[in-house]
């Protein structure tokens, strides 16, 4: 059962999924990719560790609804699977997020470089079907403290991984 984190505002929630349950999310979240038409994702080693996914985003916005992490064998990469849900008084998520929402995310401590790739594959909110529904994107970023900028609301798998 996912556990529940109180947001800034104290009204509102993010669910907290632990390693199993991200792990499931995830592979079906490949598998409708797949269906959907979408690119080959790389075959991750799911498993090893794990990371508790609100260590690693210190401030949930409040348009997710759901968030979990995973580290691949390696731990050379961070899966995080995010849903997203509209926010009060908002008809449309796509649009907040276009306008800039952004999610920040703190490089795991044992990453030596401080050079990181991020790969977004996103899955909007009721797709009409087909691979022009999924949306990607992938960008380089320095530092400790990173800004993930997703391309769409929706579920979504952002993968992280160290760049040498």
């Amino acid at each position: 059962m996912a556990r529940r984190h109180t947001l800034d505002s104290g009204s509102l929630y993010a669910g907290r999924l632990s390693p199993h349950e991200t792990a499931q999310r995830l592979e079906s979240f490949l598998a409708r990719w797949r269906e959907s038409g979408g690119r080959a994702i790389d075959a991750f080693a799911l498993a090893a560790g794990s990371e508790d996914a609100l260590d690693l985003l210190p401030d949930v916005p409040p348009w997710v609804e759901c968030v979990g992490a995973l580290v691949t064998k390696d731990r050379t990469r961070v899966l995080l699977w995010l849903k997203s849900k509209p926010s009060a008084g908002e008809s449309n998520i796509y649009e907040k997020i276009s306008a800039g929402v952004q999610l920040p995310f703190k490089r795991p401590q044992w990453w030596a470089s401080r050079s990181v790739r991020i790969r977004y594959y996103v899955i909007p909110p009721s797709p009409a079907g087909g691979a022009d529904a999924l949306l990607s994107g992938l960008e380089q970023a320095h530092g400790s403290l990173i800004v993930l900028s997703p391309p769409g609301s929706g579920e979504m798998l952002i993968q992280i991984s160290e760049s040498r």
